[in-house]
């Protein structure tokens, strides 16, 4: 079991890597090689077909602008394929993000995740310690796996959002 002191840090850094490879996952969607290489290979055909716009010259046109199409009916279907293989993959990675997130929500849910002294968190003591209770006499307060699971999430994502740009 995870002492009490090591619990944020643990519960941050399994939300941060799974914040990465969320990130990454969409990054790899985006770009492939193969998807740049016919992107300017398109690119390429349009530039010459638009050099060759002249009346002696418009049947080398056309047939770069059918070429150039040609290409662009190849790239939708990298696309479509990438796709694909992206969306079974982001859903497993969801469904673990979501398994992960319900274990440490049912394993910290009566104990606290942090405490932090009461003057840190001044006017958010009662919302950071969500699920248990804060006590007046405590100059400390006991920081919630909800909230914490809310902070975690939101600084991962700008962290992984920075790495990963």
């Amino acid at each position: 079991m995870i002492d009490c002191s090591a619990a944020p840090v643990a519960v941050f850094l399994a939300v941060l890597i799974l914040q990465l490879a969320m990130q990454f996952l969409h990054q790899a969607s985006k770009s492939s090689q193969q998807e740049a290489r016919v992107v300017s290979e398109i690119r390429s055909l349009l530039r010459e077909a638009n050099a060759l716009a002249g009346p002696s010259t418009f049947a080398q046109s056309a047939k770069l602008r059918r070429a150039a199409n040609a290409k662009e009916k190849e790239l939708s279907q990298i696309r479509i394929e990438a796709k694909g293989k992206n969306a079974s993959t982001k859903l497993v990675l969801f469904v673990v993000k979501a398994c992960f997130y319900c274990a440490f929500v049912w394993w910290f849910w009566q104990t606290p995740v942090a405490s932090v002294p009461a003057h840190l968190v001044q006017p958010f003591g009662k919302v950071l310690s969500f699920p248990s209770k804060v006590s007046e006499a405590q100059s400390l307060v006991q920081i919630g796996i909800l909230p914490w699971l809310v902070l975690s999430t939101r600084v991962s994502l700008s962290i992984a959002n920075a790495v990963l740009k």
